[in-house]
């Protein structure tokens, strides 16, 4: 796709969706640009218009993280976290005013506090915060969406709320091993 001499905005989007560190490197890039003023894009299509293509290109390839086989714990958290994205995006399709693209982040993110020690970060993060407000603290510190710093809020308050409840039925799903793309999405 970096050879091409157009881009197909859709296809990059969903490669880099379908990887946690791709996303997460294009989203702390966006939330960089433009700091806090509330007019950073939130979805990964944006950001990557709004940034330039070859700019987006090079955040992902200088944050590289080892997920690979050899590294079971990160490999691990990648996928699980893309596995519940999916469903968490198929959830909202069949909810009343539930943005789907908000879901699949809050759920490819879930597991946000837990990134440092995935990783092998040193001093990080504090280490007595649960994994909820670590994420909070992530999500805040690198400016990323709202909505993932919401629904870490939502973890850690111990308020079941509506991301909540997406990403535990999420999870519900996964154990049951059904195919995401299995799943009928009736909108309403």
């Amino acid at each position: 796709m970096v050879q091409e001499s157009a881009v197909d905005l859709k296809a990059v989007t969903e490669v880099i969706l379908a990887d946690l560190g791709a996303t997460l490197q294009i989203l702390r890039l966006a939330g960089r640009e433009f700091g806090a003023s509330g007019g950073c894009p939130r979805r990964i299509q944006d950001c990557i218009a709004s940034l330039g293509f070859e700019l987006c290109v090079e955040a992902v390839a200088m944050g590289t993280w080892p997920v690979d086989k050899r590294h079971p714990r990160a490999h691990a958290c990648w996928t699980h976290s893309r596995q519940i994205a999916e469903y968490c995006h198929l959830l909202a399709g069949q909810l009343e005013e539930m943005n789907t693209e908000d879901a699949y982040l809050v759920g490819l993110f879930h597991e946000l506090g837990a990134l440092p020690g995935i990783l092998g970060w040193q001093h990080a993060q504090n280490d007595s915060l649960d994994e909820a407000t670590a994420g909070y603290i992530l999500a805040k510190q690198w400016l990323l969406p709202d909505v993932i710093a919401d629904s870490m809020l939502e973890v850690s308050s111990f308020r079941p709320a509506r991301w909540t409840g997406i990403v535990l039925a999420a999870h519900e799903l996964a154990k049951t091993g059904v195919a995401a793309n299995a799943i009928p999405v009736t909108r309403s």
